[in-house]
């Protein structure tokens, strides 16, 4: 399966991570003597604490991380099924929880009972996540202010689990270093997410030096930084717009270009940011962005390469187009856009062989040809497929081109870092059918 061979070693690292912590539960010696679905109580409800810390650590973008998981879009999807993840958990660990033996049960001002913090961090969970799976329904900036809200379960939860334990977890045991690590790593982390990533993270500024109109609902944005910004070109980064009027809340966006110290945005108008950005921005506004994340590189693949590239996924192959580079290697570009108006930069891509005749293009107006399609469509061998477009059109033709060519390389990103959850849970059904089906 394509999305496990990108990312088994971050799935890895999640399971590694869980069955430890299982391990040290059950290894452990506690206070006084107990039943067995009192250890197992007590470990699930760490299970659900590991799976928050595991949540806060990916959203911190660390750079390792993300190639662990195979590139931002994978990590993503991670992320939002580690959230998920606790709903069903919480319910067992709440039956179970009946058999742990008291031993410790501390008052506080602030929080109560340490019983009864267990029972506001379940509800808090619950609420939350609920709330993050209609994250396609809000705005992006309501979205996000939730999201930070995580913290306060998880700081609930670390007290219920410390203070309503059979096991002593201060004592320096494996368990509790383990334990320390959860919670004092968790609240790091979000800590840093809060307060520190917009400054750290976002070293690199620049002024906006133009601004063209592609069409009707894409801008193209010309950056000029103080210095030459590294990155491959196919990589992307999280920008933030210092202009009065313009969310400044971290987005990320594909590099479509780059000349000296000047780089390029393509940025089509799919949200209320977007369209801030289209109908607002103006020259001279400070734009700052991190440093650039992403696997798509084709230039660095093999002689024979497919290219697809559905509405404002192009950004990704733009920028290894006129990044200058040499492209030696025989490609055959799709391009699939819904209409003329909406396509972009088709002029330069129409007379692309006058500079790469090695790229042969294939422009793909869905409006008058339908759908792209790759059913039955045999690749030569060794050839690599890389995509980039619409989440549902990626996922379809990884499909398509599977079904007749299984051992093709297939690499592809599809932006969809929130918005997706629901669409997750509905499909997981189907995904664990198909998932049988293939292994029987």
């Amino acid at each position: 399966m394509i999305f496990l061979k990108h990312s088994w070693r971050g799935l890895l690292f999640i399971l590694v991570l869980l069955a430890l912590n299982f391990y040290l539960w059950f290894t452990a010696t506690p206070i006084v003597v107990q039943p067995f679905d009192s250890i197992l109580a007590q470990a699930i409800g760490s299970a659900i604490l590991l799976c928050f810390f595991i949540v806060f650590l990916l959203s911190m973008h660390i750079k390792f991380l993300t190639r662990w998981f195979g590139g931002m879009d994978r990590l993503y999807f991670y992320h939002r099924w580690l959230a998920i993840l606790p709903l069903f958990i919480i319910t067992i660990h709440e039956e179970l929880s009946e058999a742990i033996i008291e031993v410790m049960n501390v008052e506080t001002l602030l929080l109560g009972e340490a019983n009864g913090a267990g029972e506001t961090a379940q509800k808090l969970f619950i609420g939350l996540i609920v709330i993050a799976l209609l994250s396609k329904f809000i705005k992006y900036e309501h979205w996000r202010f939730i999201h930070r809200l995580m913290i306060i379960p998880f700081i609930y939860g670390c007290y219920h689990a410390f203070y309503s334990s059979t096991y002593d977890l201060f004592n320096g045991s494996p368990l509790s270093i383990f334990m320390l690590i959860i919670a004092g790593g968790g609240m790091f982390a979000s800590a840093y997410m809060v307060y520190t990533y917009q400054w750290i993270a976002f070293i690199n500024r620049g002024k906006v030096t133009r601004i063209d109109r592609l069409n009707d609902s894409t801008i193209e944005i010309e950056l000029t930084l103080k210095r030459k910004y590294k990155f491959i070109p196919g990589q992307f980064a999280f920008i933030k717009v210092f202009q009065k009027g313009i969310e400044d809340a971290p987005h990320p966006f594909s590099l479509s270009g780059q000349q000296d110290k000047k780089i390029y945005f393509t940025i089509k108008v799919l949200g209320d940011f977007t369209e801030s950005l289209s109908n607002h921005l103006k020259l001279g506004t400070t734009i700052a962005l991190t440093s650039a994340y992403g696997t798509l590189t084709m230039a660095k693949g093999g002689p024979k390469q497919v290219w697809i590239a559905g509405g404002i996924g192009i950004t990704p192959f733009l920028a290894t187009i006129r990044s200058g580079i040499s492209l030696t290697q025989s490609i055959d570009f799709f391009y699939s856009y819904r209409n003329e108006k909406e396509a972009v930069h088709l002029d330069f891509l129409q007379n692309i062989t006058t500079v790469y005749p090695t790229i042969k293009i294939h422009l793909h107006n869905t409006k008058t040809m339908g759908y792209l399609s790759f059913k039955d469509q045999v690749l030569e061998k060794d050839t690599e497929v890389y995509l980039c477009g619409p989440r549902l059109m990626v996922n379809s033709l990884i499909k398509q081109i599977r079904q007749t060519n299984p051992n093709v390389k297939i690499d592809f990103e599809a932006f969809s870092f929130m918005g997706t959850l629901v669409e997750d849970f509905l499909r997981l059904p189907k995904t664990i059918i198909h998932f049988f089906k293939r292994t029987n």
